[in-house]
C-alpha cells in the first residue's frame, strides 16, 4: 500500500481479498508507474529498487519488499505481481486458508505446574514492517515489547525491570541507537543489548562496542542468525 500511495500520482488505488482454491488472495492494484519487466525478476531480492526516474525523490532502503516476501513464507504464503509501465502494478499476497477446527474433549481435573516466563526482548524499531518481521520471527519463545525510537527505549528500560535483552536499531529518531545504549549500560551494566544496523561497515563494530552494545547483527537479518546470537547471551546471563 505504501508503494501504492507513492507511485501513483493520478488515478485510484484498490485493495481487495477473495477466497480461491483453497487460498486467501489479497491484492493491491495501482494505476502508477509499473515496474519494468526486468526489473520484475529482482525487485524481491535484498536491497533492490528499480534504478529509473520513478524512483527519484523516494528514499527507501530497497528492503521493503524482501521482508515482505520473508514474512509470507513465514505465513505459508507467497507474494508476487504483475505491472504494465505506465498503466499500473497488482502485487498480490497469497495465504493457505486453513480452517480452525475446534474439537470438544471431557474436562480432566489435574494439578498443574506453572509454565516458565518467556524472556522478554526490548525491539527498538522505528519501522513499522521492520518491527513486525522481528516480532514474528520471536513470538513463539520469547516475549516482546517495542520502543520506537531511543528515547523511549531508555524509559522502557527505566520502568520494566523484567527486560532480558535489547534489539537496538542503530538509526532512529528523537535519539539514536548508540546513545540509548550508552544511557541503558549506566543503569544496567549487565543488560545484553544487540546493534542492529541496515548498513554495517568496516569500523562500525568498533563503535558499537564502544557505545557498550554487546554485539551486532545486519539487516536484512536472517531468522537463524537472530535466534542464535539471542540464545547466546540469554544463556550466558
Amino acid at each position: 500500500m505504501d508503494n501504492s500511495v507513492k507511485f501513483t500520482k493520478q488515478g485510484s488505488i484498490t485493495i481487495g481479498m477473495e477466497l480461491f482454491n483453497n487460498e486467501i488472495k489479497i491484492f493491491i492494484k495501482d494505476t502508477g508507474k509499473g515496474i519494468e519487466k526486468d526489473a520484475q525478476e529482482v525487485i524481491f531480492e535484498n536491497f533492490m529498487q528499480e534504478n529509473i526516474s520513478n524512483t527519484r525523490g523516494h528514499e527507501g532502503s530497497g528492503l521493503g519488499l524482501s521482508i515482505a516476501k520473508g514474512m509470507m513464507q513465514l505465513l505459508g504464503g507467497k507474494i508476487y505481481l504483475e505491472s504494465i509501465v505506465n498503466i499500473g502494478t497488482t502485487v498480490f499476497l497469497s495465504l493457505p486458508n486453513i480452517p480452525t477446527i475446534v474439537e470438544v474433549e471431557p474436562e480432566i481435573v489435574t494439578k498443574t505446574i506453572p509454565k516458565a516466563e518467556k524472556p522478554l526482548i526490548l525491539i527498538a524499531e522505528d519501522d513499522d514492517v521492520n518491527y513486525e518481521y522481528v516480532a514474528i520471527l520471536l513470538r513463539n519463545s520469547y516475549k516482546t515489547l517495542r520502543a520506537c525510537n531511543g528515547k523511549e527505549a531508555v524509559e522502557l528500560i527505566k520502568t520494566h525491570p523484567d527486560i532480558n535483552l535489547v534489539l537496538m536499531d542503530i538509526k532512529m529518531p528523537v535519539m539514536g541507537g548508540v546513545e540509548a545504549t550508552q544511557l541503558i549500560k549506566s543503569l544496567q551494566e549487565d543488560l545484553p543489548v544487540i546493534a542492529v544496523t541496515a548498513h554495517a561497515q568496516i569500523g562500525d563494530e568498533f563503535e558499537f562496542k564502544a557505545a557498550g552494545c554487546d554485539d551486532y547483527i545486519s539487516k536484512p537479518i536472517k531468522a537463524d542468525e537472530l535466534k542464535q546470537i539471542i540464545k547466546k547471551y540469554l544463556n550466558k546471563n
